[in-house]
């Protein structure tokens, strides 16, 4: 009996190791092509992620290509001014006259009619404008008067004479010299006295104007015996009377005038 038992123990034990080497053999003998399935699962999401990387910078790419240039600024550099037109083409109507030294953003630009165009508004008309007749600076500069208070804008090249006071003449007078043909020449007066301009006897035209918010009436006179013509604005500021005249030959008129208005245009007082 006890011989039996001893047999049957023996047969559990063997089988019991033969289960324990079989399991061991197959870790340990795995196929290498089992082993990097994971691997393959790895690559694949890495070649995904690589396709959609590639597709988005294609569209940025594309995109680039494709929209228009970022706006900018530009300055009117055209003494008498610059033809704002409905079409690229300079047999298209035009829509308006933009002043020398008239700043315009540009939104667009293209090539036609044998010369670059500009694209932008001017006072909520929209058009075209020759890219010729502008430049990114700015020709004019800034006059400021802190004594009175107030600014404006003239020409860079042009050149102050006078800018003091000679009390009781005048409480301030400017005086600037232009570079232009015509000789233009602004002088403006605060407070002045005992002022006539009898030689410009002949009147040209009259017009509204608003200086620095203030609504008055530029005249336009001319000499007979010189043809100088003469313009002429009044008005009174917080109890400061202000006189400006500008002259010059008029040979130049139109561009003179186009001068004229952009600087009382930019007039603002500061007191």
């Amino acid at each position: 009996m006890k011989n039996k038992t001893l047999v049957t123990s023996l047969i559990i034990i063997v089988i019991a190791l033969t289960t324990v080497v079989g399991f061991l053999a197959g870790f340990l003998f795995t196929t290498p092509s089992e082993q990097v399935t994971p691997t393959k699962t790895k690559t694949a999401l890495t070649d995904t992620v690589t396709a959609k990387t590639t597709e988005k910078a294609t569209e940025t790419a594309t995109a680039t290509q494709t929209s228009k240039p970022g706006t900018f600024t530009v300055y009117v550099t055209a003494l008498e001014g610059l033809n704002l037109r409905n079409k690229a083409t300079t047999s298209d109507t035009v829509q308006a006259v933009m002043p020398y030294g008239t700043a315009i953003e540009v939104d667009d630009q293209t090539t036609a009619d044998n010369r670059d165009w500009y694209h932008g508004t001017y006072q909520e008309k929209t058009g075209w404008f020759a890219k010729e007749f502008t430049a990114k600076e700015n020709p004019f500069t800034t006059y400021e008067n802190t004594e009175i208070g107030y600014t404006f804008d003239y020409p860079k090249d042009w050149t102050i004479e006078n800018n003091k006071a000679d009390k009781p003449s005048y409480d301030w007078r400017l005086s600037i010299k232009g570079t232009t043909a015509a000789e233009p020449y602004f002088d403006s007066w605060v407070n002045p006295s005992g002022f006539g301009f009898e030689e410009y006897s002949e009147s040209v035209s009259e017009k509204s104007v608003v200086v620095g918010g203030v609504s008055t009436t530029k005249k336009v006179l001319r000499n007979p015996e010189t043809n100088v013509i003469a313009v002429l604005v009044q008005f009174t500021y917080k109890s400061n009377n202000f006189l400006i005249l500008y002259t010059y030959s008029k040979a130049k008129e139109l561009t003179e005038q186009t001068i004229f208005d952009t600087i009382i245009s930019s007039w603002s007082f500061t007191k």
